[in-house]
Order: C-alpha cells, then sequence, then structure tokens
C-alpha cells in the first residue's frame, strides 16, 4: 500500500485527535466526494450507526455508512455489504481536508 506525508490546516479542532488523511482516487464514492478530495478521519475502531467510515477489508480501503448489520456505500451504483468480521473500522469521518497552499 503507497502512502505520503501530507500537513494538514488544523481548524482548531484537531488539537488532541489522531488522524489521518486518504485522497479519493476514483469515482465510487460520487457524488458526495470527488477524484482528488481528500478526506480527514480520525483513528477509531468503531463508529455509530449512520456515520462514515473507513474499513480495510484484505488490503483495501472502503468509505462506508454504517448501518444496522451492514455497510452502506455511498454511490447507489454499489451494493451495500453485510457488515462481518471481516470488515475493520479504522476511523471516522471528520471533514474534507484543507491542505496549506
Amino acid at each position: 500500500m503507497k502512502y505520503e506525508m501530507l500537513e494538514v490546516v488544523d481548524d482548531g479542532n484537531l488539537s488532541g485527535l489522531d488522524v489521518f488523511v486518504l485522497k479519493i482516487e476514483d469515482w465510487q464514492f460520487e457524488p458526495f466526494f470527488k477524484k482528488g478530495d481528500f478526506l480527514l478521519f480520525t483513528k477509531q475502531n468503531d463508529i455509530e450507526i449512520g456515520q462514515l467510515g473507513v474499513y480495510l477489508k484484505g488490503d483495501r480501503f472502503f468509505i462506508k455508512q454504517k448501518g444496522n448489520g451492514i455497510l452502506r456505500s455511498l454511490n447507489v451504483n454499489i451494493p451495500d455489504e453485510p457488515l462481518t468480521a471481516d470488515w475493520e473500522c479504522i476511523g471516522k469521518f471528520y471533514g474534507k481536508a484543507q491542505l496549506p497552499k
């Protein structure tokens, strides 16, 4: 898995939070997020129903909305997935990241 370090502009609310950024690389999150968007997540291993999180399955990352026993896709063309033990929550969506200019 490739990664790079990015500096993020702190909105004043990031103090004390363990955060990471993911860059959207394809269309599967439209219409909510577009290719090239940088998304900020707080590191945590579970989220509440209705919240957006980033999940790891195998060696791939997915952004899904947690439902009751399911993970909802943001794109209506991608089916929802049952929430099983092979899905690992690694973060909660915080917002779009603002990168320094």
